[in-house]
């Protein structure tokens, strides 16, 4: 099972980043193999299951999934604060709910975590052993301690793309690609 969690707070405002953000999450989308179970996640400060619309549950790829998905993606506004363990508690809700014995999360910020660092360790603390989480921070205002904390709780991968031009964007939309098909 795969969950890709992409911010959606208000310091992804400025058309660049966002677009960068949807198109990542985007190239997850489109390395599933079919038949994996996943959803996508927003975040700021709460979280938000935006596909599929079925609450609680998972998608199984396939063509009209990945297409559901692409459009819930497009439709992404930027908002709000950022509270990353809001994002964490409920990719570690669904993914409960999996019967997948490998379940993969892949996580983007470009900021800091707003909610206070006892929240944020409390969150990671609870999804050790439920699913492996990698993170990559974008742009240069992140905090690389808060997402390493996180990667490194959850046994996966800490990793920045700092441009914001044309070859950063695609950069990192090749990053999320290969975190998918890696895991």
């Amino acid at each position: 099972a795969e969950i890709v969690i992409v911010d959606n707070s208000g310091s992804m405002s400025g058309g660049r980043k966002m677009e960068a953000a949807k198109g990542a999450a985007s190239a997850a989308i489109e390395a599933l193999e079919d038949g994996v179970e996943f959803a996508v996640v927003v975040g700021n400060d709460h979280a938000t299951k935006i596909w599929p619309p079925v609450p609680r549950s998972l998608a199984i790829a396939g063509p009209a999934e990945r297409d559901g998905a692409h459009a819930a993606i497009a439709g992404v506004q930027p908002g709000g604060g950022t509270d990353i363990g809001a994002w964490l508690d409920l990719a570690r809700d669904l993914f409960e709910r999996s019967p997948a014995e490998l379940r993969h999360a892949v996580l983007l910020s470009d900021g800091r975590n707003a909610a206070g660092a006892e929240r944020l360790d409390a969150a990671t603390e609870a999804c050790r052993g439920v699913f492996q989480c990698d993170c990559r921070g974008f742009g240069t205002d992140w905090s690389v301690a808060e997402l390493r904390s996180v990667a490194e709780a959850l046994d996966g991968r800490v990793g920045l793309v700092d441009r914001l031009d044309e070859a950063g964007r695609a950069q990192l939309a090749e990053e999320f690609r290969r975190l998918v098909r890696d895991s």
